[in-house]
């Protein structure tokens, strides 16, 4: 996991995380917090503890969920059978961070030449504002 802006205090935060094959099965998860995140690339299957009970769902590269505070998820039943690599935020208004940290990354790039390679893979909507 790479965290790419954190407020102090155990704040919100935006990240880019990767899981791969045969990782280990991990507890349950539960944040006071709204989370949400696109696959930017890759497979994962993402259990929730619902009301109305256990979901897993199927994502694939282009992928998005949010998720409302307090609702258990990840666990034994979670994973992917390849590798997936996310782009997360847990906090109100996390877009908000991502779209700051691309126009700091823009100004920086028209101050100097940079050589930058995109996925074709990765989701349109992740290059809006980039």
């Amino acid at each position: 996991m790479k965290i790419l802006k954190r407020l102090p205090n155990d704040g919100p935060m935006t990240w880019v995380a990767g899981s791969f094959a045969g990782r280990p099965p991990r507890k349950y998860e539960v944040h006071p917090s709204v989370e949400e995140a696109w696959l930017l690339e890759g497979e994962f299957n993402l259990a929730e503890c619902l009301p109305e009970g256990l979901k897993v769902w199927h994502m694939t590269g282009g992928s998005y969920f949010y998720r409302p505070p307090n609702i258990r998820h990840i666990g034994p039943n979670s994973g992917s059978r390849t590798y997936a690599i996310w782009l997360s935020g847990r906090r109100r208004n996390w877009r908000r961070n991502i779209l700051m940290i691309a126009a700091r990354r823009k100004e920086r790039s028209e101050r100097r030449p940079v050589n930058v390679v995109h996925s074709p893979r990765a989701p349109k909507v992740f290059y809006a504002g980039l």
